[in-house]
């Protein structure tokens, strides 16, 4: 009887000597009888993960005897045969990968679900975002009795395919319980992230005037004059935008800063911060000086912009004000005195201060 290995990596290669391509008759009764071999041992779960991969023909490095071996239900011979083809120096990475998928699938028919776990974590050190290899971990941890890591081997492949998954699912009795305690108690996803960044680390990307040595990221040694920055490997002019000056090798904006914050709790206080670069800047120095004055009570940034004037009128109570933010500081004056009259109509208001962005 012939019987063709099925790969989850997209391949199918026939055991026949001459490597021919079978028909689709005979791709369809080989189906068949993998699924049927499968279903008898309980393990639908490969079955249909290698069919998700179904296509095309090639021969395999390793002998056809290992591999009819391998593949077979013949348990004296399968799982010595996939070991042959696992520590056989010539065996792709390919072809390694699918023989400690048969050789999980048969460890979990026998149940020795710590060789089958130690199989699946093999394959999915050479394939990490094989859902076969996810979910067959999964179901082998499940019925070693280690639920927790049943849920995350589950979740992980939810993460990476949540379709193929359910395909699977729909065929394992073991993945719905996984997936339904998975829905009860589903993993911390900061807990996911970890894990999935071991099996799959970042992409490291340098950023301009750099090159990735190893995993640091270091400048490369090309030293541009001012006025110039290393762009695709060689100097170009700096070229400013609309109100940006060049300082050096920067463009720093033209603008300066202000910010005003008030705090209160039985009295008020202020912080002002102007003439500063950024915005960022001017908002935190002002939140800084109000808090100096108020240090139980919570500050808040009430004003803030770019070029232009703040002022401020309170009570002499200290506990109403208005302010206000124009192009001059006598408008400013001029708004934050009409404010605090409004906010405090019984009150009378004096001039606190006022600041203005020096050009």
């Amino acid at each position: 009887m012939r019987i063709d290995r099925l790969s989850s990596v997209g391949r199918r290669i026939p055991m026949a000597p001459d490597c021919s391509i079978s028909p689709a008759s005979d791709r369809n009764e080989a189906r068949r009888r993998l699924a049927a071999r499968l279903r008898a041992i309980g393990w639908q779960l490969f079955a249909v993960g290698c069919l998700f991969h179904l296509s095309i023909g090639q021969c395999a490095a390793a002998s056809q005897r290992d591999w009819d071996s391998c593949t077979s239900q013949d348990r004296d011979k399968n799982i010595a045969a996939c070991t042959r083809i696992i520590e056989d120096a010539g065996t792709s990475l390919s072809d390694r990968f699918d023989a400690y998928l048969w050789r999980g699938g048969d460890y979990v028919a026998q149940n020795s679900f710590d060789s089958a776990v130690i199989d699946y974590s093999n394959a999915i050190k050479l394939n990490p975002r094989n859902i076969t290899a996810l979910g067959g971990r999964a179901i082998a941890n499940f019925r070693k009795g280690d639920r927790d890591q049943a849920i995350i081997d589950y979740s992980l492949a939810r993460r990476l395919d949540p379709g193929q998954l359910d395909t699977m699912t729909a065929n394992s009795d073991d993945l719905k319980q996984i997936a339904a305690l998975a829905a009860r108690s589903p993993p911390p996803e900061s807990q996911l992230d970890g894990i999935y960044d071991s099996l799959v680390p970042k992409v490291l990307t340098c950023g301009p005037g750099t090159r990735l040595e190893g995993s640091v990221c270091v400048a490369i040694p090309v030293t541009c004059p001012t006025g110039q920055r290393l762009s695709g490997g060689s100097c170009a002019p700096i070229t400013c935008g609309s109100g940006e000056t060049l300082v050096g090798n920067e463009c720093t904006s033209n603008s300066k800063y202000i910010a005003l914050a008030i705090g209160q709790t039985d009295h008020l206080a202020y912080g002002s911060s102007w003439n500063q670069e950024t915005m960022e800047i001017a908002t935190d120095d002002a939140l800084l000086r109000c808090r100096n004055q108020l240090p139980r009570g919570k500050c808040k940034i009430v004003l803030s912009g770019a070029d232009a004037c703040i002022g401020i009128y309170w009570t002499p109570t200290g506990t109403g004000w208005g302010a206000a933010k124009r192009d001059t500081r006598d408008e400013a004056k001029e708004a934050a005195l009409a404010n605090c009259k409004d906010a405090n109509p019984k009150r009378k208001c004096v001039f606190a201060g006022s600041w203005c962005v020096v050009k």
